[in-house]
């Protein structure tokens, strides 16, 4: 996933190495799924947008019948996040909430670092 946009970013965390093992072991674990109905997925606490991003490459290189949504509590970051998806492609509605955004599908996985 493409984060050069966020090289100057001082409002938001920034990816580190917990980062990427997260989004490594989500994409792993999960690209196992078995196919089927479509499916949701949806971070809360999304940052940068950097986990999703990784997840939903991963998720859509296997099938296109995933959705994803993301939500952090802090403006700046979903605006760095929907910067992220639009740099990398990624279909991700990214919303300011406390925890669960109103009025998103119910996901089949939940993402969260706390």
């Amino acid at each position: 996933v493409d984060l050069r946009h966020l090289e100057e970013r001082k409002d938001i965390y920034l990816p580190q190495e917990d980062t990427w093992l997260l989004a490594d072991t989500i994409s792993r674990d999960i690209i196992n799924r078995k196919k089927g109905r479509s499916q949701v997925c949806g971070e809360v606490g999304c940052g940068s947008g950097a986990v999703i991003a990784t997840v939903a490459r991963a998720l859509l290189n296997r099938t296109k019948d995933w959705r994803f949504w993301c939500s952090d509590l802090n403006p700046a970051a979903v605006t760095a996040a929907k910067d992220t998806f639009k740099v990398n492609r990624i279909p991700c509605k990214a919303y300011v909430a406390d925890l669960f955004p109103p009025k998103v599908d119910p996901a089949d996985i939940i993402i969260f670092n706390p």
